[in-house]
């Protein structure tokens, strides 16, 4: 981002942490309020242009898949260690993914762990491959396991239950996102903060890519943009 911006990096402050922590945000830059929040959930796709970044399909690497190396399980840790359940919450309620089938995937990848630990992203294609998945189907997998390794929607939710105290009044706050659960997520927490009275949404309907914006960036013809307003602070009792 610094290198992105050039002359403009003086006036722009860069944090690399949570946008869902405004406590660690504030300390970082002095910030207690703003007129207008973007945020942007799309991945990086450069990610997975490189077989190190470990979420691509089509290149093989480590089964890691975190955005920062540094904290929490690696994929394959999580894969190793999570029960039933939880693996196939994080493929049906988490994503795109159909639950057709799931149990039975689900059932082999629990089979698989007790032999051997799969520790490499074609490894766990291959388990795809056996059960019958395509390239997009094997897609919407990776991204369901990415998802709950960095604990994606986890973090949407901490960021939608507080966000509206670190805007000014009229403040605006902009939402883009890329799967059916981040977008759930968000248009149930707008309508509840409009039924309160003092916000408003802005994008009565969901606001998509053109044509030709797509044709420009094929990456963003899944993207839903939202918008919403504040008309006056919040009472903080709402949010605690």
């Amino acid at each position: 981002a610094r290198t992105f911006l050039g002359d403009l990096d003086e006036q722009v402050e860069v944090v690399q942490w949570s946008y869902a922590d405004r406590d660690v945000i504030h300390m970082q830059t002095d910030i207690e309020k703003v007129d207008f929040m973007l945020l942007d959930l799309g991945v990086n796709m450069d990610h997975f242009k490189v077989a190190e970044r470990w979420f691509s399909i089509k290149m093989d690497g480590v089964l890691d898949m975190r955005y920062d190396t540094s904290t929490g399980q690696s994929a394959s840790q999580r894969l190793q260690t999570a029960t039933f359940q939880e693996i196939k919450d994080a493929l049906t309620d988490r994503t795109d993914f159909s639950s057709r089938f799931v149990d039975r995937i689900v059932e082999q990848l629990l089979v698989d762990r007790r032999k051997r630990q799969r520790k490499t992203t074609q490894e766990l294609v291959s388990r795809g491959n056996t059960q019958w998945m395509n390239d997009k189907t094997l897609a919407i997998f990776f991204q369901a396991i990415r998802i709950a390794v960095n604990h994606e929607l986890e973090e949407l939710q901490n960021f939608l239950q507080c966000f509206p105290k670190w805007l000014n009044t009229w403040g605006r706050c902009v939402v883009i996102t890329y799967h059916s659960g981040e977008d759930r997520l968000v248009k149930q927490a707008f309508k509840w903060l409009e039924e309160q009275r003092i916000w408003t949404i802005l994008t009565k309907h969901v606001i998509t890519p053109t044509w030709h914006e797509i044709q420009q960036n094929k990456a963003a013809r899944s993207a839903k943009l939202r918008a919403f307003e504040l008309l006056s602070l919040p009472d903080s009792s709402q949010y605690e």
